[in-house]
């Protein structure tokens, strides 16, 4: 798998992974995410835009601080309890916060071109026609 952002681009653009195999492991796991939300229009183009690069930065850089938060102790409470009363809810799981986390990130970066939920939508005719405003 051809990441859409190297290491040296992640770090040149202020991504906050110091450790390359960190990095490498969820900038796989934001790409997966990435595709599934662009309909896989990313790998048709012949190259990768700079406004994918910034979505995959922000993407990772969210994902990784958020999974630090997690491991720390410091998720979301499910119930609370002051010996009187006892108040349970439910969280959201962990796929549903990636994928609000995803829609916020995607929609603030990228162009309406990979994002267009029309099932007819042809991202190289789109690209190569005049009045693609990209």
């Amino acid at each position: 798998m051809n990441l859409y952002i190297t290491f040296e681009e992640y770090t040149d653009l202020g991504g906050k992974i110091t450790d390359e195999t960190v990095f490498t492991q969820k900038a796989r796991r934001c790409q997966y995410l990435l595709d599934y939300i662009t309909f896989n229009r990313i790998p048709l183009l012949s190259e990768i835009p700079e406004c994918v690069k910034d979505a995959m930065v922000d993407f990772i850089d969210r994902v990784y601080e958020a999974e630090l938060v997690n491991n720390a102790g410091g998720g979301e409470v499910a119930s609370y309890s002051n010996t009187v009363e006892k108040i349970t809810y439910k969280t959201s799981t962990e796929s549903d916060k990636l994928s609000e986390l995803m829609k916020t990130v995607a929609y603030r970066y990228l162009p309406d071109y990979l994002l267009a939920r029309s099932v007819s939508f042809d991202v190289e005719q789109y690209l190569q026609s005049e009045n693609n405003h990209s």
